[in-house]
């Protein structure tokens, strides 16, 4: 049987602190309630309780409650110094606070990120000594493929899986989310959990050649002439859903990963013009709820699948074939789109993908307001709308150089 570690409790009632060995013959510790992060620290003391022999040794007991008691009257009284906020104290209440009011996709992104940086920085390391060596570290080995998607080092190069500057960014805007989170935490004692973002000036990896590839009118009729030929899967003959996907993508401006989560309880025919879609905030990128009219061949196509997959509530629009209650995978509506370009014999273009939709859908749409564009396709920060998806085109370049206004310039008599 192991033997039984020293644990004494000392101090005011409500204020109690526990003092303890961390291990039997060990340095004892003291553990007091932090109610700046609403949680127990941990603190050594730095000298045993017991002699080699096992003995108690009355004098360092008597030190160890008195120490005990010390902390116990400060925190009482209000006096107690607040600690240093560790990465393992601000995740814990990250989680806790904002963790867990994200869902689906976006919540287990970001518990995957931030248990790479724990991995990383480790639980203990103190947050205001994040600095730029962490922050390029972090982007450094998540793009080489020296870490894992959950931060655990991967020894053998020829297993390591290297990753794009916007990856690492991912990481890296999780971190900075949380910390920013803390500076905005109140305290009791009227203060916040972190005095100022240590990232702040701080930049994101960049790309070096950024590849956006926008899908004109012409290849989108060319994907869907050919559509009908790309099977649901290796294993049977039935037509995928390609064609009603890009109809979807082309004419709503979604991102792929929310129209394949669309369920049947989403389509409402009789809202709008031509019927309203609700995109839901679980399958929203930006964990927001949406709803949207829809243009005349989005209701056809929706009308048209209904008969081929007929479903009520909350049955998924595009279903797996082969895994019962789940919807077709995003990976898998890929492979189907490079198919298409196959039987198409369109050129692959780098960087092309459900995306170049979005972008095509967001460029025909400069002549709208910003904010009109942004609420039917889904986007919260308008700058990215315009920066990102919104693409020059060259119609409206030769516009911009022919189409000049006279210009008068009033001089003055000299």
């Amino acid at each position: 049987m192991p033997k039984k570690r020293w644990r004494q409790s000392a101090g005011l009632h409500g204020a109690s602190v526990v003092v303890e060995e961390a291990r039997y013959g060990g340095n004892v510790r003291l553990a007091a309630y932090d109610r700046t992060i609403s949680g127990t620290r941990r603190q050594s003391l730095g000298f045993p309780v017991r002699s080699p022999s096992g003995k108690l040794i009355t004098e360092a007991v008597k030190a160890a409650k008195a120490r005990a008691a010390e902390v116990s009257a400060a925190i009482a009284g209000g006096r107690a110094p607040r600690g240093q906020v560790t990465v393992g104290d601000l995740f814990a209440l990250f989680r806790r606070e904002h963790v867990s009011t994200l869902s689906g996709k976006h919540r287990h992104e970001t518990e995957t990120a931030l248990a790479l940086l724990s991995n990383v920085l480790g639980s203990r390391f103190p947050v205001s000594s994040i600095s730029a060596w962490e922050w390029s570290a972090i982007a450094r080995k998540r793009m080489t493929g020296e870490i894992d998607v959950r931060g655990r080092p991967v020894a053998d190069p020829a297993g390591r899986r290297a990753v794009g500057p916007r990856t690492a960014t991912k990481t890296l805007k999780v971190l900075r989310t949380a910390l920013r989170f803390g500076t905005g935490y109140p305290t009791r004692d009227g203060g916040f959990l972190l005095d100022a973002d240590p990232t702040r000036e701080l930049k994101y990896p960049k790309p070096r050649n950024i590849r956006r590839p926008v899908a004109d009118d012409y290849v989108y009729e060319r994907l869907v002439e050919v559509a009908n030929r790309v099977p649901i899967d290796r294993y049977s003959r039935e037509r995928s859903y390609l064609r009603e996907l890009l109809t979807l993508a082309a004419h709503t401006g979604r991102r792929i990963g929310a129209i394949v989560a669309l369920q049947w309880s989403d389509w409402h025919p009789d809202g709008g013009r031509y019927g309203l879609l609700r995109w839901r905030a679980d399958s929203d990128k930006q964990d927001t709820e949406w709803w949207a009219p829809v243009m005349s061949e989005v209701r056809e196509a929706i009308e048209a699948h209904r008969t081929r997959v007929p479903g009520l509530g909350a049955a998924w629009m595009f279903p797996a074939p082969r895994a019962r209650g789940s919807h077709i995978r995003v990976d898998v509506t890929r492979g189907w789109l490079l198919r298409a370009e196959e039987f198409a014999r369109l050129e692959h273009v780098p960087g092309f993908g459900w995306h170049a939709f979005r972008r095509g859908w967001a460029t025909k749409r400069k002549h709208h307001a910003l904010p009109d564009v942004a609420a039917a396709g889904g986007w919260t920060d308008l700058k990215t709308l315009r920066d990102v998806y919104q693409a020059a085109d060259p119609e409206r370049i030769e516009a911009a150089v022919l189409e000049a206004a006279p210009l008068r310039i009033a001089r003055s008599g000299g």
